[in-house]
């Protein structure tokens, strides 16, 4: 049929030749039949997609054996970046930005390697695409939603490198493994909250072995700091870039894509001491597994829908029903819960009072000695492990010398008196020495303890958010406000983040400022170039330089909670106190605030009289499921300790623990039940404010919406 010339634009729409129609592409480079694909999305070059890939018989996806398969695969991504083949209408459409079509490329190029990844399940190399049934599309679908991150929900990146690793053991001589732990003792060493939150499930006796195993196999990487020839330095890790190529070797995109790293995989070389944990510590939460976006969901649903192009071509390919029932197909899987264990309220409280007086006591003395060491080192041009026993009680103030400050530190090794200390420190006289107060450095680094745990409180901001301020930029000029860039922000603005102020109180500050003493008498003294980020502490070798592993923070609260002795639970672990349970704090001050006949305790905080403001301020600064858990934990708490207010709750708690003596129900199994309900919509708890004479006040209340 030959259209007029104004309507030659519906030529390419009404063409038969679908299966030249669908071999080209704007962003496509190649010809359709090479093996190395050429393609570009406004990049500022060209990238490359090679076919040329093993499947999972051995043989090749290029081998004339496989054609059928390359050819389907091949015109399934062509269509990915049309949208056309999806609109009822032809053409309704205008053609989608470049931004978009690069998404939509990925997601069916993704949606491919799970396919080749899975191959043999889906008997790819018997009936090309042909066999993929409509319970293996929906399948398919939950799983994509199962997990935010692809990287888990379709490539299954820990169990696979988890595996991996326990083969790559199996298969290192074990002599050669002891004979480098033996060599390298920092192998052994493995941070507790890494090991429990890793992703691998391995026991630690696995992580240690997998270590050194992966140092033999040359699957190692320097990620920071530097080493010698023929001798480890710095922090070692995985290659994860290695591990990728092995493990999705059948892939054409994946196996070439960043992947996450594994902390609890990584060795620490650098010359510094050994500390455990005085006691194992109870288990702290991991985040439970948050769920894909309906919109990331509905990419997917568009690329699975595309396979209906091979149908049009005569390719084997699911039918056009089942790819239609995808449209009306919702997934229905709830999130994994993370591991849980409630820091009580009384504890936090009492860490909190022990820091403040900790500060108040003996603060400015810590720091202004140790600047005082820094500058006799530096006049005498010696290091800090140079200065004596004798030179260091005329330095040390009478006030520290009393209450037991002897020495630099306990751990790092003294020149000069004929003795090195030993390096390890886990043994009980370790901490025998640390609460007599013997070592400055440690009691430095307890401090710096107790101004985490104080800003941390007051603040409820995000540990990463906390840890990312720099020294001469956290305060503003007035000194009245915490400078910040806040995190979860920058979607949709390339990256960036927002820079925010909070009120903070004047006790926070000076503890802040204590801080910033320290970097500028460094700085002064030329140990430091420029300010660093505010929780980066002094070594504890008395090195003169600072940790700023991000990490150093947790071990520095660590040792405030063994120096302060927190309870231990009856597993004998201790509670070893995170930022996430401080901003859980937060929001639980203002309800236990509810119950002392006001919330004065909140207003130094936050420099707000009205109670609904502060509620406000709280809404904003912490997240749903941190506020939602506090709500739970503060109901719970009180309803075992005998509170009258909340008995609307007993018929639910009857119904599930068969009992309406609150006092017998495990404080942690019943917070757990009154966050399902609150989270269900079934119970509300709420603060409700009321003007009493001339005072405004609140109270907490629950609402029941819906029977048990």
């Amino acid at each position: 049929m030959q259209l007029p010339n104004e309507l030659d634009f519906l030529k390419e729409i009404i063409s038969t030749d679908y299966e030249n129609q669908f071999k080209k592409a704007d962003w496509l480079k190649s010809p359709f039949t090479s093996n190395n694909w050429i393609y570009n999305f406004g990049f500022k070059k060209d990238k490359e997609l090679n076919w040329d890939i093993p499947l999972y018989d051995g043989s090749k996806l290029i081998d004339e054996e496989n054609r059928l398969l390359l050819t389907s695969l091949k015109h399934w991504l062509i269509v990915s970046t049309n949208r056309n083949i999806l609109s009822p209408v032809a053409s309704n459409q205008l053609n989608p930005a470049i931004a978009t079509m690069s998404r939509d490329f990925r997601c069916v190029l993704h949606l491919i390697d799970y396919f080749l990844l899975n191959g043999h399940q889906y008997k790819l190399k018997e009936f090309a695409l042909g066999a993929i049934t409509q319970d293996d599309l929906i399948a398919l679908l939950d799983k994509l939603y199962s997990n935010n991150e692809s990287n888990e929900s379709l490539y299954e990146w820990s169990s696979r490198t988890s595996k991996h690793l326990l083969d790559l053991l199996y298969n290192t001589d074990k002599d050669e493994i002891n004979n480098l732990i033996k060599r390298y003792p920092s192998i052994l060493k493995i941070d507790p909250d890494e090991l429990s939150e890793c992703s691998l499930n391995l026991s630690e006796d696995k992580i240690i072995h997998i270590r050194a195993a992966i140092l033999i196999n040359n699957l190692g990487k320097c990620k920071k700091g530097s080493s010698k020839k023929g001798n480890f330095g710095g922090v070692w890790g995985i290659n994860t870039t290695k591990i990728a190529k092995e493990i999705y070797k059948n892939t054409l995109y994946k196996k070439n894509v960043l992947k996450s790293n594994f902390p609890s995989l990584n060795i620490n070389f650098e010359d510094a001491p050994l500390i455990d944990r005085e006691y194992d510590g109870v288990k702290v939460t991991s985040k439970e597994t948050e769920l894909l976006s309906w919109n990331n969901l509905q990419e997917y649903r568009r690329g699975l829908e595309k396979l209906q192009v091979l149908n049009i071509i005569n390719l084997p390919a699911p039918t056009q029903d089942e790819l239609d029932f995808l449209k009306t197909y919702y997934p229905e899987i709830p999130p994994k819960k993370g591991r849980f264990k409630t820091v009580p309220y009384d504890l936090i409280l009492k860490a909190i009072k022990d820091a403040i007086e900790f500060h108040l006591k003996y603060g400015d003395l810590l720091i202004n000695t140790w600047c005082k060491l820094i500058e006799y080192s530096i006049q005498r041009q010696i290091p800090l492990t140079s200065i004596t026993s004798k030179e260091l009680l005329k330095i040390i103030p009478k006030e520290l010398q009393k209450i037991g400050v002897s020495r630099i530190g306990i751990t790092c090794q003294i020149e000069g008196e004929g003795k090195h200390l030993r390096k390890g420190a886990n043994t009980k006289d370790y901490y025998r020495m640390l609460r007599s107060n013997q070592g400055l450095i440690e009691l430095i680094h307890v401090y710096y303890g107790a101004v985490k745990i104080i800003v941390g409180a007051l603040t409820a901001r995000r540990d990463g958010e906390l840890l990312d301020i720099v020294a001469n930029k956290c305060l503003d000029n007035t000194e009245q406000w915490l400078i910040f860039e806040k995190r979860k922000s920058s979607k949709n603005i390339f990256g960036a983040r927002n820079t925010e102020a909070r009120p903070i109180d004047s006790l926070a500050v000076d503890m802040i400022k204590n801080l910033i003493i320290l970097q500028e008498k460094h700085i002064e003294s030329g140990l430091l170039e420029n300010y660093i980020n505010i929780f980066s502490p002094p070594q504890l070798t008395a090195s003169g330089h600072f940790n700023i592993s991000r990490r150093c923070s947790d071990f520095y609260v660590d040792l405030f909670c063994d120096y302060f002795q927190t309870d231990l639970n009856e597993n004998g672990e201790r509670y070893y106190l995170r930022q996430h349970q401080l901003r859980r704090f937060f929001a639980l001050l203002f309800f236990h605030s509810s119950q002392v006949g006001g919330i004065e305790t909140l207003q130094w905080m936050l420099g707000h009289t009205d109670p609904e403001h502060i509620w406000n301020y709280i809404t904003e600064t912490v997240q749903g499921s941190v506020l939602r858990g506090a709500k739970a934990q503060y109901v719970a708490e009180s309803l075992v300790e005998g509170a009258k207010e909340y008995n609307n709750l007993a018929d639910f708690v009857y119904n599930r623990f068969n009992t309406k003596e609150f006092s017998v129900i495990d404080v942690n199994e019943l917070e757990e039940y009154i966050e399902e309900l609150i989270k269900e919509g079934k119970a509300i708890i709420e603060p409700e404010f009321f003007v009493d004479g001339k005072e405004r006040k609140m109270r907490i209340i629950t609402k029941i919406t819906e029977s048990h």
